[in-house]
């Protein structure tokens, strides 16, 4: 073997070498790129700020609106008369003389998670027609008193009223002001809702007389549970003066 051949043989060994060197190398780091690492990442949990209240603002005073807001025995009263009734209308439409004999019925429905019950009536009204009406009942909690809507198809006014429970809890007593489009002013109407013993209602509207303007009842209307037996209801016929 001349010295030519063996500067090669040594040469191509060595290049053979550190060709195996390089590739053995470039394969340790690609397998460690591509290893996930072993330990999983910790992720710290975020605890979310205390509730902070509004400037001015105490914590009694955050548990009065709470209270306020919160339905008590008084919303419990008119929700349960939930449901559906039938009602037999006796109307007056002066002192004194004979009444007008309907049907309605009378549709209870709580809302607003209990807060207010909102009624809904259909009816006739004889001469006068079909008739529907709605009202908007609840108790104001912060001013103490029951607060009630009413409106209807015979006008385009809404009725307002406010009222108390009698100390038995059987008449809820509401007072409403409306603007008469006969007279021309604001009139007071009276109403009451009797809780009587045989599990019926009785419904009675007192109103200004047209030409004295003295109170007189205008309305009696007793209402049974439909999916009670029937109640037959007794009406005079003629009215009073309330006082």
């Amino acid at each position: 073997m001349n010295r030519t051949r063996i500067v090669c043989s040594i040469a191509l060994g060595s290049l053979a070498v550190c060709t195996s060197i390089l590739f053995a190398q470039d394969a340790k780091k690609q397998y460690t790129k591509s290893t996930p690492p072993t330990k999983p990442a910790v992720v710290t949990p975020v605890t979310p700020p205390e509730a902070q209240l509004p400037p001015g603002m105490t914590e009694e005073m955050m548990q009065d609106a709470m209270s306020a807001g919160t339905p008590g025995p008084m919303q419990a009263y008119l929700c349960e008369n939930a449901g559906e009734w039938a009602g037999a209308c006796s109307t007056w439409m002066a002192p004194n003389t004979p009444a007008m004999i309907t049907k309605s019925m009378l549709t209870v429905t709580p809302i607003l998670g209990g807060r207010f019950v909102q009624q809904q009536t259909k009816g006739d009204m004889g001469e006068w027609g079909p008739f529907e009406g709605f009202s908007l009942t609840g108790y104001d909690n912060a001013k103490g008193e029951f607060q009630a809507y009413w409106a209807d198809t015979m006008g385009t006014g809404m009725m307002y009223g406010t009222g108390e429970l009698s100390s038995d809890k059987k008449v809820l007593t509401i007072n409403y002001n409306y603007n008469c489009p006969i007279q021309k002013k604001s009139c007071a109407y009276k109403q009451t809702v009797t809780h009587n013993d045989n599990g019926t209602q009785t419904l009675r509207m007192w109103g200004p007389n047209l030409g004295t303007g003295e109170e007189y009842k205008m309305m009696e209307i007793v209402y049974a549970r439909t999916s009670a037996p029937a109640v037959h209801a007794e009406h005079t016929d003629s009215n009073h003066i309330a006082h």
